[in-house]
């Protein structure tokens, strides 16, 4: 009888053993982290203002470890765009907001957590634009001459609508200096150059003219192409000028060593926006140095 006690309780230890052995590894049991994708529509990444933007999330999970709430903010909300609980295996949920502050950067965070494990997290950036408008172009190329050539010759531009090119005189800039925002150059070292009226390396070029209140624009060179340029033109709308003048980290009052083919991005001193495309260029020094320009602009 003692035997068969003894025998029993080995029989019961093992036994618990065994479940003790199973329990640690379920608890063990490597967990597959819920997951999150964002499919943005619109997709592009400037967005102008009054713009719908839906985000259609698809959270998933599995059956052993189920998707229990998913939220969506916004870095420009005061709340929550989305706040769902629940509990499942996958969720779809969209989410429309509308983009209502111009100039800003929209990120949209979305938190997906399950049953156990990690939560997973993704993040979407917009960036917010003014309301597109219209552009006018300049409808044939202007020629600007270097500096030490005839004054009488174009040698600064007006960047708006109606492009009108301007001779070197004094009394020309005089009578023009509010509406003067391009001027041309040929230099030593800042070759076939493009500058602000405000440029200090231009104006000690022209020593006939007095610069006080000249015109402050902003210019830097861009990687648009010269059949990229004529595409921009052809839509006569100000969407891609936005979408280039807002990539631009650091803006110059001068543009140098400039070459056929070369687009240019500005700010007028009144914040229009456009694009200068180099059209041609000739000649080795400023006596004999002609730039040819096209030039498109908000309207």
């Amino acid at each position: 009888m003692k035997k068969l006690a003894k025998s029993f309780l080995m029989l019961s230890m093992a036994s618990m053993a065994v479940l003790s052995s199973c329990k640690k590894e379920d608890d063990n049991a490597e967990v597959t982290d819920v997951t999150v994708t964002i499919s943005p529509s619109p997709s592009a990444s400037i967005l102008q203002i009054g713009t719908v933007l839906t985000l259609t999330v698809e959270a998933t999970g599995n059956p052993d470890n189920q998707v229990t709430e998913i939220t969506v903010t916004s870095s420009q909300s005061g709340g929550a765009l989305l706040s769902f609980t629940d509990k499942g295996t996958s969720f779809t949920k969209v989410v429309r907001d509308t983009i209502m502050i111009p100039n800003a950067t929209y990120t949209y965070t979305v938190t997906v957590k399950g049953e156990k494990g990690n939560p997973a997290t993704k993040s979407y950036t917009v960036q917010s634009v003014p309301e597109y408008g219209f552009t006018d172009a300049l409808n044939a190329p202007i020629d600007l001459y270097g500096q030490t050539q005839d004054l009488t010759f174009s040698h600064f531009m007006q960047l708006v609508n109606p492009f009108t090119p301007f001779d070197g005189e004094s009394a020309t800039y005089n009578a023009n200096k509010a509406n003067i925002d391009l001027c041309f150059f040929y230099g030593t070292t800042n070759k076939f150059s493009l500058a602000s009226p405000s440029n200090t390396s231009m104006q000690g070029l022209f020593s006939n003219i007095t610069w006080t209140g000249a015109k402050v624009t902003a210019l830097a060179k861009t990687n648009v192409t010269a059949a990229q340029y004529d595409a921009i033109v052809a839509t006569e709308s100000d969407s891609a000028i936005l979408a280039i003048a807002s990539g631009v980290s650091t803006w110059t009052d001068l543009a140098n060593n400039l070459t056929t083919g070369n687009v240019l991005v500005y700010k007028t001193a009144a914040g229009k926006k456009g694009l200068v495309k180099v059209v041609n260029t000739s000649g080795t020094n400023a006596s004999d140095a002609i730039i040819s320009v096209e030039a498109v602009a908000q309207r």
